[in-house]
């Protein structure tokens, strides 16, 4: 069986619904990869938006040339941006890009 999805003109043809039910599994599995390797290297950190000397730093991802590359932000307020999760260092973020490579970190933050 075949599928067409249309998202705001952006069609997406001749995809079948295994295929797209595959990519959603595979994010899926990646963001909770992500997430549990955050709350490991984080230990116990949580952001506290309330102070405003505290950085909280994430992950965001930006197009260079054509291709995705990962960056490390590092912020002390609360965006309207939400983010999927937030470090309590550049060193975190790197620990978990090194554990879990970048194809499963941008599995979980860009769906294609």
């Amino acid at each position: 069986m075949e599928i067409t999805i249309k998202i705001e003109n952006n069609a997406v043809e001749n995809n079948s619904i295994e295929d797209l039910s595959t990519k959603i599994h595979r994010r899926i599995q990646s963001i909770e990869k992500l997430l549990k390797a955050a709350e490991i290297v984080n230990d116990g950190w949580i952001p506290d938006w309330d102070d405003y000397l505290q950085y909280k730093y994430f992950i965001t991802i930006v197009r260079s040339m054509g291709q995705n590359v990962l960056c490390i932000t590092g912020t002390t307020e609360l965006s309207n941006l939400g983010r999927l999760v937030y470090f309590k260092s550049r060193i975190a973020v790197k620990q978990v890009v090194d554990l879990l490579g970048e194809e499963t970190i941008m599995n979980a933050l860009v769906f294609e």
